[in-house]
């Protein structure tokens, strides 16, 4: 029976044949958070599907993306702007998972047989199993370019598989590494000196000459996430920016942290020093972190800059901080690790 959840990195195709990447596993009744990533185009392009040809509308996944899209809706959850679509405006609904069931059965081009290759290895090597393991882009979306697109691999797993980078694959090196700095230094307005901090193998790595993508998602909703948001819904007074020092202990990088691993991730500390804000040192902070570079930083631990939008949560008193949507001025900076 295929389900019909939503979940993070699955694709979305409208009644006009646009591609959306759904963005975590919570949504409202009446819309899907996604964001627009590819439309119908006539003209060249190396995006071709089976209704036609497309073009990628944008060069960098910014955190104002939302800003871009055709839609976006105030999240009644995460208290922040999201890019969504309408749920009568999808068309088709593709899931990860059956992404690799179709390579099992039938594998056409290289970037195809290295997908599978890939896969295949992880569950022989005992990460994960089968039915706990997807691929979602382009490959997902059946419009993959042999020359172009990289592997963007989905584990339904709630820790980091520290032998991906290591026993297999291998991590960025030399230029293809000072490419992904530049890149995402660009794409975040950070110095690439933080960027490099940041840069965890087993997010993105080298598989047999591949780049590979590498998102972790809950295999059901229940895993983590109430339906209304859980820990992930601040409720009680907006508290403004607030720019602070946070430390967070270290221990989050292990096989029971869902969210810090999980779309948006969530990680918890203690407010050290209040630079600007209306925070008390000495609370307890909740981040929630919609960009997963901030949370290769935070996984060790350490204190951290932190700079984000910030409600007052009754339930907990707690200073829930939101990290990395369309207010690029949200930031972590580690101070020490």
């Amino acid at each position: 029976m295929e389900r019909r959840v939503l979940r993070d990195k699955d694709i979305l195709v409208d009644k006009r044949g646009m591609v959306y990447q759904v963005i975590g596993s919570i949504h409202e009744p009446a819309n899907v958070y996604a964001f627009l990533k590819y439309v119908p185009t006539k003209g060249p392009t190396p995006w071709q599907g089976s209704w036609g040809g497309l073009r990628r509308i944008f060069r960098l996944y910014k955190p104002d993306v939302v800003n871009l899209s055709p839609k976006s809706c105030i999240s009644p959850i995460y208290r922040t702007s999201m890019p969504c679509i309408d749920v009568l405006d999808i068309y088709e609904h593709r899931r990860p998972e059956k992404a690799v069931e179709r390579l099992l059965y039938r594998v056409g081009d290289p970037l195809e047989k290295a997908s599978l290759s890939l896969a295949s290895e992880i569950v022989d090597r005992g990460y994960t199993v089968w039915d706990r393991i997807g691929i979602s882009g382009s490959i997902l979306g059946g419009f993959h370019n042999e020359a172009h697109s990289d592997i963007d691999l989905v584990v339904y797993s709630c820790g980091l598989i520290d032998g991906l980078g290591k026993e297999v694959g291998e991590p960025l090196k030399g230029k293809l590494f000072e490419k992904w700095v530049l890149r995402n230094a660009e794409r975040l307005g950070l110095h690439p000196r933080l960027v490099a901090q940041m840069y965890d193998p087993r997010r993105r790595f080298l598989y047999k000459g591949r780049l590979v993508s590498v998102a972790y998602a809950p295999d059901r909703r229940r895993d983590y996430y109430a339906p209304d948001g859980g820990p992930l819904r601040p409720r009680g007074e907006y508290q403004g920016t607030v720019e602070a020092i946070i430390w967070i202990d270290d221990g989050l990088d292990n096989n029971h942290s869902c969210g810090l691993h999980y779309y948006p991730h969530l990680a918890s500390g203690t407010v050290e020093a209040v630079i600007r804000g209306s925070a008390k040192p000495g609370s307890l902070a909740r981040l929630i972190i919609f960009e997963a570079l901030f949370v290769n930083a935070i996984s060790k631990g350490g204190a951290f800059l932190v700079r984000g939008p910030a409600f007052h949560d009754t339930r907990d008193d707690t200073l829930s901080i939101v990290i990395g949507t369309r207010e690029r001025t949200s930031f972590i900076y580690p101070i020490s690790a």
